[in-house]
This record gives structure tokens, sequence and C-alpha cells, in this order.
């Protein structure tokens, strides 16, 4: 346990150090606000299951309650990225209404659209938006099955709440998600290559997928597969080995994010 606390530590200490240089560098060149805002939000994601990865190893007893909490915030990053790319396409409209009366026609360069239509628009802003209600939900629920002693993290048994945690979960990302994929496909001719729109999506959806594999294999494992040994205990093996790897891919994914989300494009005079 002492291990584990030591390198969530210093993984935690590099992840906030890569964070904070990167938010700093788009601070310095803030001329497209309604841009970096989004951008801020999406790769501050790492960083905050990072700190709650930490907390998690410190006290096991505290991490079934914990890891909800930073997945909340990790579900405003899938709408963020969404947004984001509707900036990227309109960079001086803050109205939806705006937005909305510009998808049933034009582009900001007042060319048409092709196939693109209001009613489509408004089906994938349900289903993006959708995914941080959806995963509130579930986690309110999680952190109080928890409490109520009824979620068992490793059963999938119907009478444990974990099952149906997880079905909302994968129901909501399989929603969310491939509408997002789908609008940067049909409306990248109308983002500037500049923008690397696709590493954005990627990189961001790599943590994320990381995160939910992960969760759902240590899940099945534990018990398993993975069992306690004389070094290693029950808790070790549930709550702080992942939250130690969670700690480890915090920091490569801020590192990566540094390239993918670069500040460079904001350049006063770019």
């Amino acid at each position: 346990h002492t291990l584990l606390k030591i390198l969530s530590g210093v993984f935690l200490a590099l992840t906030l150090l890569n964070t904070t240089f990167h938010i700093t560098r788009h601070l310095g060149r803030y001329t497209v606000p309604c841009q970096q805002r989004q951008i801020i939000r999406i790769i501050l994601v790492p960083t905050v299951f990072a700190i709650f990865s930490f907390l998690s190893v410190l006290s096991y007893d505290a991490s079934i309650y914990l890891r909800p909490l930073a997945e909340i915030y990790e579900s405003i990053g899938i709408p963020a990225i969404f947004m984001l790319y509707i900036y990227y396409i309109y960079p001086d409209n803050h109205s939806w209404r705006e937005i909305l009366d510009q998808f049933e026609a034009q582009d900001k360069r007042g060319d048409f659209i092709a196939g693109t239509n209001l009613a489509w628009f408004k089906r994938t802003c349900v289903s993006v938006f959708q995914y941080p209600l959806s995963k509130t939900i579930s986690s309110i629920v999680e952190i109080a099955t928890q409490g109520a002693g009824v979620y068992c993290i490793n059963s999938l048994e119907p009478r444990y709440a974990h099952l149906w945690c997880e079905i909302i979960n994968i129901a909501a990302i399989v929603l969310a998600v491939p509408h997002i994929v789908r609008f940067e496909r049909r409306m990248k001719e109308h983002i500037d290559t500049k923008h690397q729109p696709v590493a954005k999506l990627w990189t961001f959806k790599g943590f994320v997928f990381l995160q939910f594999v992960q969760l759902i294999l240590f899940g099945l494992l534990n018990g398993q597969t993975f069992n306690p040994t004389a070094y290693v205990t029950f808790d070790d093996l549930y709550y702080g080995i992942p939250a130690t790897i969670t700690c480890i891919e915090a920091w490569i994914f801020t590192g990566v994010f540094i390239w993918s989300f670069s500040s460079t494009e904001y350049t006063p005079g770019s």
C-alpha cells in the first residue's frame, strides 16, 4: 500500500505540472474564449481523475465514493468536445438560436452544408447532452447503493445495483460518442485542419475508453484471475492498483493533450 501511495502521488504531481503548464499556455493566448473554455474543461478531465484516484489510494474506504465523482466530471468532457466542434464551425456565434438557424442553411462562408438539417442536429444534441445527466444519475445510484451495501462491484447479478449502473453507463456512452464521431465526419470540411479535430477526438476518447475498459476488467477479473497474496491485499487489487494505473494514464494523456489541444493556434496574429 505504501508503494502505491508513493507512485500515485508522484504521477499526480507530474500530471498537475503538465496541466498547469498547458492551461497557462492557453490563458496566455486567450484569444478565442468560446473555444478555449471548452478545451480547458477537456484537458482537466485526466487531472480530476488523478486527484480522485490519489485520494482513493490514501483511503480505500472512501474510494468507492470518490470514483463516481470523477466520472461525473468526465461526463462534462463529452459535450465539451461537441461544443468545441460547433465553435470551430461558427466561431463568432454565441447564441444557440443563431447556430440552429445556420445549420438549416449555410455555414459561416455562406456555403450550403449538404446533408445537414436542423432535425439531425437536434437529435445529435440530445444524444450528446443526455450523457452528463445519465452519468450523474448512475453515479448517485452507485454512491447510494454502495452506502446501503447493495452495489457489489465484483458481481453482475441482477439483485445488485452494479449490473444496472453498468447498463446505464454503457447505453449512455454508446449513444453519445458515435454521434460526436458522425458529427465530426459530416462537418469536417467546415473545420479548419489547423484545429486537429480528429486528434482531439481520439486522444480524449482514448482516455475515456481506457477508464471504461479498466473498470470493467478489474471488476470481472478480481477474485477470478487476480487474487490476494502475502504482499497484495484484497483492497490493493480492487482499489489501490487500478487507481495508481489511472494516475499513470493521466500523466501520459495530459502530456499528449499538450499536442492535440495545442495553444499555438491561438497565438495572436496566427
